[in-house]
């Protein structure tokens, strides 16, 4: 999704869904992964600056899910609904 040409691809012909979680409970999560080469030597103010950048940009999402209350089966669910309601959309459609 950071990639513009990738990004309106996806707008063009799905949709797509923004799983938003706040830096407190995010960096936590990743700031020693390795499995996320990006932010291996990051510190924590760059990788909180990083995910304020890359907010700006999964902003742009179709739909956007506030995670940091839900549990997987609650983000499930609320994926779910809006793929529902996106396939009701589309059958009105035609």
């Amino acid at each position: 999704f950071i990639n513009d040409k990738i990004r309106s691809e996806l707008k063009a012909k799905s949709i797509s869904i923004w799983l938003k979680w706040s830096p407190d409970f995010l960096i936590p999560r990743i700031i020693n992964s390795k499995t996320r080469p990006v932010v291996t030597k990051l510190s924590e103010k760059e990788l909180a600056k990083l995910i304020e950048n890359r907010s700006k940009i999964y902003s742009k999402a179709d739909y956007k899910i506030n995670c940091d209350k839900l549990n997987k089966d609650e983000i499930i669910k609320k994926i779910l609904n809006i793929y529902k309601n996106e396939k009701n959309i589309s059958k009105n459609k035609k």
